[in-house]
């Protein structure tokens, strides 16, 4: 059963050394643009180490970000949510 991944779990799992348990867990994944930017692009640029692990992750398991269906605005601001 694939699973979209947002930011979280694959901070915590990378500083964990525990990326595996997602593929283990779920099999496919689908990483949208957005979390993509914000763990590996922003997380880079910051020189977090779990940055580049979610990365050579992601490459290893070729799960290419994916752009999602735009969410109106109006939900995004009413529930406080992120692009991540």
């Amino acid at each position: 059963m694939p699973a979209v991944v947002n930011s979280g779990p694959l901070i915590a799992l990378a500083k964990l050394n525990h990326l595996q348990l997602l593929v283990r867990l779920y099999g496919s994944l689908f990483v949208p643009q957005g979390v993509y930017d914000e763990v590996v692009i922003a997380g880079r640029a910051s020189g977090r180490a779990d940055a580049m692990l979610v990365q050579e992750f992601l490459d290893r398991e070729r799960c290419a970000p994916t752009l999602a269906p735009d969410m109106a605005p109006v939900v995004l601001r009413s529930q406080r949510l992120g692009r991540g």
